[in-house]
């Protein structure tokens, strides 16, 4: 809603300034990948293949050039630091963890070699010792979450390359994300001192 967003930017912009004039540091906590009522991304999808509504895959760079647009707007209303909140997390999301979206299944497939299904992966993935395909699941999670932080920063760097950025982090920031919660701290802080909510 463009109407709206422009009337909350110009308040959280207000706002901002009104704290930064009595002597606070000021920071905006927001969403990671929630999107309500989407009908544009591509949600997540566990890995028993449920869509996740409201939780848009990171794999999507349509969603990704929202997102950084819209950190972008919230970088510019003069915070000193954004804070995602904790659904940068590919867990705790649905019954099974995610994501084994269409592009996710592409991407590990390119890894492994293999056309595996939803069905064959979610079977390596969460059963049996070490193998292949957990291995790309992993690497597809994590450099989707990587790819997302680097676009951020990037975006954050040209309105003010002093904003901090950070993260909430979850229980799955520390294993099925394919990341964790330290890596992705380092990125999103580009040059400046990073950050996590723990």
């Amino acid at each position: 809603d463009e109407k709206k967003r422009i009337e909350v930017f110009k308040e959280l912009e207000d706002n901002c300034k009104f704290f930064k004039e009595n002597g606070f540091e000021v920071g905006a906590w927001t969403w990671t990948f929630w999107v309500k009522n989407n009908n544009k991304f591509r949600n997540m999808r566990s890995i028993t293949g449920t869509e996740i509504k409201e939780s848009m895959c990171p794999t999507d760079n349509e969603f990704v050039e929202f997102a950084a647009d819209y950190i972008s707007d919230i970088a510019k209303c003069g915070v000193d630091l954004i804070m995602f909140d904790d659904d940068f997390r590919y867990g705790f999301l649905s019954e099974t963890p995610a994501c084994l979206c269409d592009r996710h299944i592409e991407i590990i497939n390119s890894i492994t070699g293999e056309t595996s299904t939803r069905e064959e992966l979610q079977k390596y993935i969460t059963t049996g010792g070490k193998n292949k395909f957990r291995d790309a699941y992993l690497k597809a999670n994590g450099d989707a979450f990587r790819n997302f932080a680097y676009a951020i920063r990037t975006v954050v760097n040209k309105v003010n390359p002093q904003i901090r950025i950070g993260a909430c982090a979850c229980m799955t920031s520390w294993d099925i994300d394919g990341t964790d919660a330290y890596e992705l701290a380092k990125i999103l802080a580009g040059d400046t001192k990073p950050f996590v909510r723990l």
